[in-house]
């Protein structure tokens, strides 16, 4: 397994010795001093030519019940640890999947989401435009158009922003602590115009600000 031999070339001699000869395999050699224990110990370590190894160490005690050396077996676990990241990653793939069937099933209540802020803004601005080229056009209804303009499209850009929060992969971002209620509203923006559709009165109780969670 190491290039060693014969076990003539190891057996007997000094644990140090032996770990000297073969540090050099490892990726990280600090991870080999380790003093071994009266109950067995498994560690695992990954070699520089990518295999895995797993040693399993125990104390030898002699007969008075003294340490008299350790038993250390070395395994060559490189498939196992191999399945595992295949499984791992086939998990992630799965996961990625799931997500874009969902995304696909989201994509007309999405359109219907978007279409009706759009037609507000549509009728608003056409609205603004006629009374100006009339030059009925007063302050106060400008005001009053515009700023219903600029909710209709705040809202838009909340459900195009939880779009792609959902689309993206998060996989390698850190967790962080993400308030309920911001998360709940983003959620809550993609169905609420359907909910309106099919007369639908979703009622969630008030949150605290301050509630929490870790997540990506």
């Amino acid at each position: 397994m190491f290039g060693i031999g014969s076990h003539e070339n190891f057996s007997g001699r000094p644990a140090t010795e032996i770990l000297s000869r073969i540090s050099r395999l490892f990726k990280n050699p600090e991870s080999l001093a380790s003093e071994p224990t009266a109950a067995p110990q498994s560690l695992e370590f990954e070699l520089n030519d990518g295999r895995f190894i797993e040693r399993e160490e125990v104390q030898m005690l002699s007969d008075s019940d003294s340490p008299s050396g350790s038993l250390a077996i070395f395994r060559d676990i490189t498939e196992r640890r191999r399945m595992e990241i295949f499984v791992a990653s086939q998990r992630v793939q799965m996961a990625e999947i799931l997500k874009l069937k969902v995304l696909g099933e989201m994509a007309g209540n999405i359109s219907h989401e978007i279409n009706n802020p759009m037609t507000i803004i549509h009728g608003r601005a056409s609205l603004l435009k006629e009374l100006a080229q009339s030059g009925t056009l007063d302050p106060i209804t400008a005001h009053d158009y515009a700023d219903s303009i600029v909710v209709v499209a705040k809202r838009v850009a909340t459900i195009i922003q939880g779009l792609r929060t959902i689309s993206r992969s998060g996989d390698q971002d850190r967790f962080e602590s993400v308030a309920v209620r911001a998360l709940l509203d983003e959620t809550l923006s993609f169905c609420q115009e359907k909910l309106k559709a099919h007369s639908v009165e979703l009622r969630v109780a008030p949150l605290p600000d301050d509630l929490v969670i870790q997540g990506r």
